[in-house]
């Protein structure tokens, strides 16, 4: 009987993590991404227009990259530039880049990257954002 009630408890919290993770991951949606080109210092990702967002996070598969600058490019034709320095493993993401309080459309992020020892896969850099 105590068996069988803390499993029951058990899978209910199981059901409230996963809501709450599913939930938390919901939130984050997929604007573009880049292939880093080997002979580069800068790479462009064109972000597909999907509305107004808060935030911004940049996720890195395949190999590392050192991230030294972001220039996010608004459809309101506004840009922020700043000085970042991420070292990103592959399977990583940075800093969320949070917009002050305001939403806005993202046009374009551009990313200023210094070259890392990349064996035969290069990094390849998605956009998320946050609405």
């Amino acid at each position: 009987m105590v068996v069988s009630r803390s499993l029951g408890v058990c899978a209910a919290l199981a059901l409230m993590a996963s809501g709450a993770i599913a939930q938390g991951r919901g939130e984050w949606i997929f604007l573009g991404q880049t292939k880093v080109q080997p002979y580069g210092a800068k790479e462009v990702i064109l972000a597909a227009p999907k509305g107004d967002v808060s935030a911004i996070q940049l996720r890195v598969e395949n190999a590392a990259i050192d991230i030294w600058q972001i220039e996010i490019h608004f459809m309101s034709g506004l840009t922020t530039k700043m000085k970042v320095k991420e070292f990103v493993q592959p399977g990583g993401q940075t800093s969320v880049i949070e917009f002050k309080g305001r939403r806005a459309v993202v046009r374009s992020v551009e990313i200023s990257y210094a070259k890392t020892k990349w064996g035969r896969e290069r990094p390849v850099v998605s956009l998320f954002a946050r609405r």
